[in-house]
C-alpha cells in the first residue's frame, strides 16, 4: 500500500518519551562546559588552584554521574545501539584533560599578567644584586596571582604563590641565563619547571 509506514521505521521515526534513556541535551551540555571551564580556571595556577578545582568538580562530577547512568539505562552498553550524542561528554573531558596538560591555562594567564610581573621584577633588582638568596617583602598580589613569599638573588628571583594546593607548592620564578640559575636555591634543584618565555619559569615543587 502505497504511503503506508513499515511499523520498524515508525517505531525508528517515533522519539522515545523515557528522557532518562536519551542522550543529554543543551542544558547539560553547556553545564559541563562551564564546569569543564572552571577546571581550566584551577589549572591556570601552576600547583592547579583546590578552591576552583573543587567548584569544577562540584559541577562536573554530579554531571558525569547523571549522563553516565542514562547511557546505561539506555540499554546501550547491553544492546549495543549507539548514538553520536553520547560521545559528546567524554570528548569535552578529554579535550579539557589535554589543554590542561599542555600548560596553555598557566601560560595564558602569566601572559595577561607578565607586564605587572616584569614591573616589579625590575623594581626589586635595583642595582645591589647579592648572591646569596635574600627575602623580600610580601608584594600581597601581582596580577591575578596570590603572592605570598619571594626571594632573590642577583638578578634572579623567585615569587611564590599563596594558593592552597595539594601536596606541592607552585609559582613562577626569573632566571635570565637558564633555571640553572635556580639550581643554588635548594627547594628549586628538584621541582618541575616550564618555559614562559623571556627568562620566566612556571614551577611546581613537593612539599
Amino acid at each position: 500500500m502505497s504511503g503506508a509506514i513499515a511499523p520498524s521505521e515508525e517505531v525508528r521515526r517515533r522519539p522515545d518519551p523515557r528522557w532518562w534513556v536519551t542522550p543529554p541535551g543543551r542544558p547539560s551540555t553547556a553545564a559541563l562546559l562551564i564546569g569543564l571551564g572552571i577546571g581550566l580556571v584551577a589549572a591556570s595556577d601552576p600547583g592547579v588552584d583546590l578552591r576552583w578545582l573543587g567548584a569544577g568538580l562540584l559541577v562536573c562530577v554530579p554531571l558525569g554521574l547523571a549522563w553516565t547512568g542514562r547511557f546505561v539505562a539506555s540499554g546501550v552498553v547491553v544492546v549495543g545501539v549507539y548514538d553520536r550524542r553520547w560521545a559528546i561528554a567524554p570528548a569535552l573531558v578529554m579535550a579539557a584533560l589535554l589543554i590542561a596538560a599542555s600548560g596553555l591555562p598557566v601560560r595564558a594567564r602569566f601572559e595577561v599578567d607578565r607586564a605587572e610581573f616584569e614591573s616589579y621584577r625590575r623594581t626589586n633588582i635595583g642595582t645591589e644584586l647579592p648572591q646569596d638568596w635574600v627575602q623580600l617583602p610580601d608584594p600581597g598580589r601581582i596580577g591575578t596571582f596570590e603572592i605570598d613569599s619571594v626571594i632573590r638573588a642577583g638578578e634572579s628571583i623567585v615569587l611564590w604563590t599563596s594558593t592552597p594546593h595539594f601536596g606541592v607548592r607552585s609559582g613562577f620564578a626569573y632566571a635570565i641565563d637558564g633555571p640553572e640559575e635556580l639550581g643554588g636555591y635548594g627547594r628549586l634543584g628538584d621541582a618541575s619547571l616550564r618555559s614562559l618565555g623571556g627568562g620566566w619559569y612556571a614551577f611546581v615543587h613537593g612539599l
